[in-house]
């Protein structure tokens, strides 16, 4: 067991090269606590029954605290079938089970703090692991109040003081450039198609006017004007919101040579990157998508998050993407390496993104609802709570709720 502690410290150590676990804690105060979760690798770690596995444990800090706290979890496999059953898992005994084995474990070191920020590692970050339930039913981000945050290492940058008065929509989005929809996918109701989405009009609209009676400005795109010349216009933005409503993608490995969007380009052949396999789709993406190969400095209406990673977004406090599965991405040993490493990459605070194809409908009311919360007041933080909470009471399914995450 003091082995596994010493390597897991090292492998962290050498991750943080100059940043010490003493950085971390100093930026805390005295009634918070960080939890860094901690995958070991199969090369690098193995059972004594000499089997390769994954494996999960947690490092546990607090303010005045003279050491982390090491916490032994759980293998991987343990996750898979919560991750697999995604959103029906959440409401049933497996995700119940998870809560015992995370939130249970953690219980006894993180109860009592006035904020409790983690950073998942590995399948962790593709399970909506603060929204997992108690026997009582309440959610682990009610319980211990969490922050979901890309490393520990970001508390000493942390700015707990967020302006918001400016903010730049995408939605209604006219993918073909023209009004020429196939009947069937407008049928849809999930924004995991690429048909028109007339509910994302009436959310960004919805966000308009509820913005502009609060005295924010607002700049709208919509139709044709959402281009993805307008989104790459925002680079050095002063905008402090940016907000998407509108398709977005990721293409597993084992599919990217069926995509002759990417595998027919000059681009992807000489540039090895993994955000070229995750993006957002904007107007005109259609045609591109069909008729088309991808050039990074094209605006097609394909904007890949390897596009993003390219602009400076430094200023913005916050982005939504109002999109499908805009939360995937390759699950690298660092990280997700999708459209959230791209706009971290591009220097964005948080990130409201989605783990799973969404409800076209459901996710007009989440949106209206967060915006109301916000404008009303409340920090992004607790504008996410209370949406989730809100959304929980009258949609029990967690199809309806449990969807989005918020990263700092």
């Amino acid at each position: 067991y003091e082995l596994k502690e010493r390597e897991v410290l090292k492998e962290v150590n050498d991750e943080f090269a100059n940043i010490h676990w003493r950085d971390v804690a100093n930026q805390l105060n005295d009634d918070e606590a960080c939890v860094e979760f901690v995958k070991y690798t199969a090369d690098a770690y193995s059972w004594s029954d000499n089997v390769p596995r994954p494996h999960y444990v947690a490092l546990v800090l607090q303010h005045k605290a003279s050491a982390p706290v090491f916490v032994d979890l759980f293998d991987e496999d343990e996750l898979t079938d919560m991750y697999n059953l995604q959103p029906k898992s959440y409401d049933n005994e497996i995700g119940l089970t998870l809560y015992s084995k995370i939130w249970g474990k953690l219980e006894q070191y993180i109860d009592g703090n006035n904020k409790v920020f983690f950073s998942p590692m590995g399948l962790l970050n593709l399970i909506n692991v603060e929204l997992l339930t108690d026997s009582t039913g309440m959610t682990a981000a009610e319980r211990f109040n969490l922050y979901r945050v890309s490393s520990t290492r970001n508390l000493l940058t942390r700015d707990d003081n967020r302006d918001f008065h400016s903010v730049a929509l995408f939605g209604g989005v006219d993918y073909e450039k023209a009004k020429e929809y196939n009947e069937m996918l407008v049928s849809m109701n999930t924004r995991g198609n690429w048909a028109y989405l007339q509910n994302t009009l009436l959310e960004v609209e919805q966000i308009e006017d509820l913005l502009k009676g609060s005295s924010i400005d607002v700049a709208t795109h919509t139709g044709s004007f959402a281009t993805e010349g307008a989104f790459k216009q925002l680079d050095g933005t002063q905008a402090n919101v940016v907000h998407i409503a509108s398709h977005g993608y990721y293409i597993p490995q084992t599919q990217r040579t069926s995509v002759p969007y990417f595998s027919n380009s000059e681009s992807t052949a000489n540039i090895q990157d993994e955000l070229f396999y995750s993006g957002l789709i904007l107007s005109g993406g259609q045609k591109a998508w069909t008729g088309s190969t991808f050039k990074p400095d094209d605006n097609d209406g394909i904007l890949t998050a390897y596009e993003i990673s390219k602009l400076d977004l430094h200023n913005v406090n916050l982005v939504v993407l109002s999109a499908c599965e805009t939360g995937l991405g390759d699950n690298l040993f660092d990280g997700i390496f999708g459209l959230q490493r791209a706009f971290k990459k591009a220097g964005v605070s948080s990130i409201l993104m989605s783990l799973w194809k969404i409800d076209d409908r459901a996710t007009f009311e989440y949106m209206s609802l967060f915006y109301e919360k916000l404008v009303g007041g409340c920090s992004i933080h607790d504008a996410y709570i209370s949406t989730v909470l809100s959304m929980k009471e009258k949609y029990p399914d967690a199809n309806y709720w449990a969807s989005f995450v918020l990263l700092d």
